[in-house]
């Protein structure tokens, strides 16, 4: 039961945070949106990436979206652009949707279209979306409660580096003792 209160309060911290504080990860450093977003000259970050175009411009301005930096914030509109990115492969964009529906932020509050973000995002190596859909295979949020998916997506994600996966893959193994 401890693990569970733990999950839970881990994917509501995970939400806000990662949302919070992930703009343009995946994004070139290199882009002029990128150093206008960096320098706060967020209009004219929301314009180059507007002209930048494509799943990185798109996931940028979702974010700035979900963040209301230069912009109104706006999840139906965050989550339109993220869509936008994730469909062309974007598996941070991937990520956030699936963030998004659990939360029922800007989008109807469904695990099930979670889970198959998070799967998206997760075939593709993405930390974030391993661990997130681990912790989703743990409740059985979306899915059937599966301790062995679990286990094996919160590794993958651990072997990553992810302290978060790290921290749920020792707590469930010492449950289990």
């Amino acid at each position: 039961m401890k693990t569970l209160q733990l999950i839970s309060a881990g994917i509501r911290l995970i939400v806000t945070v990662f949302l919070a504080s992930a703009l343009l990860v995946g994004c070139s450093g290199r882009s002029a949106g990128f150093a206008a977003y960096k320098s706060g000259d967020y209009p004219t970050a929301l314009r180059e990436f507007r002209a930048e175009g494509g799943p990185d411009g798109d996931f940028a301005i979702g974010l700035m979206y979900y963040k209301g930096e230069g912009v109104k914030r706006d999840m139906r509109e965050a989550a339109s652009f993220f869509h936008r990115a994730a469909d062309q492969g974007h598996a941070g964009a991937q990520n956030n949707l699936g963030l998004m529906h659990v939360q029922g932020s800007g989008v109807p509050m469904d695990y099930k279209e979670a889970v198959r973000w998070y799967r998206m995002a997760a075939d593709q190596g993405y930390d974030k979306a391993q661990y997130n859909l681990g912790l989703l295979y743990a409740r059985g949020d979306g899915v059937e409660r599966n301790r062995r998916e679990a286990l094996h997506w919160l590794a993958l994600s651990a072997r990553q580096g992810n302290s978060c996966a790290m921290k749920q893959l020792k707590l469930m193994i010492e449950e289990n003792r």
